[in-house]
């Protein structure tokens, strides 16, 4: 190859075109919209957490009315202990009885109130043979709600009223109450023995007894 030929290759050489640079790809940017996706996901626990709370509560207040109902179904027809707290004073009571009780209840002391007493001075001595004054003489009983006193006159009310019912019932006196005792001896069955109450117990006569209906 001559030096002309050289020459020209060498300027071909020079003259090429560099090669066009790569285009540029735009680089994606980082979105700057709110994820929505991530907050939909997030109420859904909230929302469920809210639901259930409000089950609770409707459940919780349901259990509570039901409950008082309930117990004011089975409540007493009048709360009456402890209520006898005062002498001179008259006071409603619900009793309860089965009618063999006036059999069976019987009290001994030798303490007259007011011309009313037991049946008994002492456990087997009659107070007065013959004496079955029910309005005069007292005897042992109990409220529905377990307070125990003396009382007169309720049987002598019920037997106006009809056949007794077979089964235990109560039955609302007005309850006047004249004394407090101690020592007296009661009997609550005429299979068991006389007593002693233990207990101060308030001594009085009964009026206005009726059966519930």
């Amino acid at each position: 190859m001559t030096d002309d030929n050289k020459n020209m290759v060498a300027a071909q050489t020079e003259r090429q075109p560099e090669p066009a640079p790569a285009p540029m790809v735009a680089q994606p940017t980082p979105s700057t919209a709110p994820d929505t996706t991530a907050r939909v996901t997030a109420k859904r626990p909230l929302a469920s957490s809210v639901l259930m709370k409000t089950v609770v509560i409707f459940y919780t207040i349901f259990l509570a009315v039901w409950i008082v109902f309930a117990w004011g179904q089975r409540r007493p027809l009048y709360s009456s202990g402890p209520v006898l707290r005062r002498i001179g004073s008259s006071y409603t009571l619900e009793i309860t009885l089965i009618r063999e009780d006036r059999q069976h209840l019987a009290c001994a002391s030798e303490r007259s109130f007011s011309g009313l007493h037991c049946a008994y001075k002492k456990p087997g001595v009659a107070w007065k043979r013959g004496e079955t004054n029910d309005t005069l003489q007292l005897r042992p009983y109990s409220t529905v709600e377990g307070e125990q006193f003396l009382g007169a006159g309720l049987w002598s009310q019920l037997e106006a009223q009809g056949p007794l019912p077979s089964y235990r019932f109560s039955v609302l006196c007005t309850f006047h109450a004249q004394a407090a005792v101690r020592d007296v001896s009661v009997r609550w069955n005429t299979s068991n023995p006389f007593g002693n109450l233990n207990r101060v117990a308030f001594v009085g006569s009964l009026t206005d007894c009726v059966l519930p209906q």
